[in-house]
C-alpha cells in the first residue's frame, strides 16, 4: 500500500507537505509526522511543511515553514487529509507542485490523476501514517510519534469514534513504545481560555430544535463579532450540541462577512456527506461541512428541510 509512496520519496530531493484549510490536530499532526518520518529514514532530504499548522503546539512539535514557489515548483508535493485541491491551505501546490501524492480518510467524490493512498475506514490520516511506519519498519522519532498520537486521539475525538479499535489502539501503543507523550498531548488538547467558556454558554442557550430530531446553530456575521468568535470556529461549535437524545442530527451555520456560510453536519445514526458533497463539500459519513456561497434564507432553509429529510 505505501511501496510507492516510499519509492517516491527515495526519488526526489525536496519535499513540501501541505494540509486543508482550517487545520485540525489530524491535518497539523499528519504534516509534523510525515516530516519526521522523512527526516529520520532519509536525512539528505530538504521538507517542509506549509500552512497555519496549529499554534498552541508549536513549542511541543514544531512550527511550520515558508517556501516559494520555485521550492514546490521542484518538489514532490504531499496532499494531506484533504480530499480537494480547492481546499488546500496553499493552493500553490496544485499550481506549481511538480508531483502530488494524497494521503487520506476521507470519502473521495474527484478523480485525480495523481498517485494517492486513500482509506475511508481509517480513523484519520495519522493512522495511515503510522501504519506505514509500522508496516515498512520506519524510524520514528518521539516528536513524530506525538504528532501521530495528537492526530488519531483528536480524529477519534479521545476515542469515541473508530472502525477498528483493536488497530487504533494497538497502533497507539507502538507509538508510545516510540515516545509520545500521551500526557503532554492531552493536557494541550484540554487547554481553553475563558472566552471558549463563554461561547459554550452562548451557544447552548441560542441552539433550535426542529421536528422531526433536528438541532441547531445560526449565527451572523454580526452576531459572531458579538461574542469574540469567528466563523472558522463551527468544527469546535457543532460538538456542543451534539449527541442529544432524540436529535440524531445537528449542525451550525456560521456566516462570514463576504457573505457565505460555513456549515458543520454532525449525526450519531445518518449519514451526511453526501448532502455535504451536493453543497461543494465533504468530509466523513457522519461528520462532514461545506462552505455555502451567497447564503441567504431560502438556501438555509432549503438545508434545513434537507437534513430533516435524512431522519427516517
Amino acid at each position: 500500500m505505501f511501496e510507492q509512496v516510499i519509492e517516491r520519496i527515495k526519488a526526489n530531493d525536496s519535499i513540501v507537505i501541505c494540509g486543508h484549510i482550517r487545520p485540525d490536530g489530524d491535518c497539523y499532526g499528519s504534516q509534523v509526522g510525515l516530516k519526521d518520518i522523512i527526516q529520520q529514514n532519509f536525512p539528505d532530504k530538504k521538507v517542509y511543511i506549509v500552512g497555519t499548522g496549529l499554534p498552541l503546539y508549536y513549542k511541543t512539535l514544531g512550527t511550520m515553514d515558508e517556501v516559494s514557489d520555485e521550492v514546490i515548483a521542484n518538489s514532490l508535493c504531499f496532499m494531506l487529509d484533504c480530499n480537494d485541491l480547492e481546499r488546500l491551505e496553499d493552493l500553490r501546490i496544485p499550481q506549481f507542485g511538480k508531483e502530488i501524492i494524497q494521503i487520506d480518510h476521507h470519502v473521495i467524490y474527484q478523480d485525480f490523476n495523481f498517485l494517492f493512498v486513500v482509506d475511508e475506514d481509517a480513523c484519520s490520516t495519522c493512522e495511515l501514517l503510522a501504519r506505514m511506519v509500522v508496516e515498512q519498519n520506519l524510524k520514528l522519532s518521539p516528536t513524530g510519534a506525538s504528532a501521530l498520537y495528537l492526530g488519531m486521539l483528536s480524529d477519534t475525538a479521545r476515542f469515541q469514534f473508530a472502525k477498528d479499535f483493536v488497530l487504533v489502539y494497538d497502533l497507539m501503543k507502538k507509538l508510545c513504545e516510540m515516545g509520545a507523550n500521551p500526557n503532554k498531548i492531552n493536557k494541550i488538547m484540554s487547554m481553553q481560555k475563558e472566552d471558549k467558556l463563554r461561547l459554550q454558554g452562548y451557544v447552548l442557550s441560542h441552539y433550535v430544535k426542529m421536528k422531526p430530531g433536528l438541532i441547531y446553530l445560526h449565527l451572523t456575521y454580526d452576531e459572531l463579532k458579538k461574542i469574540h468568535t469567528t466563523p472558522d470556529k463551527g468544527s469546535s461549535i457543532v460538538n456542543s450540541i451534539g449527541n442529544v437524545i432524540g436529535y440524531p442530527i445537528w449542525a451550525t451555520f456560521l456566516e462570514t462577512s463576504e457573505g457565505s456560510c460555513i456549515c458543520e453536519f454532525r449525526s450519531d445514526k445518518y449519514p451526511v456527506v453526501d448532502l455535504a458533497i451536493r453543497h461543494g463539500g465533504g468530509g466523513h459519513k457522519f461528520a462532514s461541512g461545506a462552505t455555502i456561497r451567497d447564503f441567504n434564507e431560502e438556501k438555509f432553509q432549503g438545508l434545513l428541510q434537507e437534513l430533516c429529510d435524512l431522519i427516517k
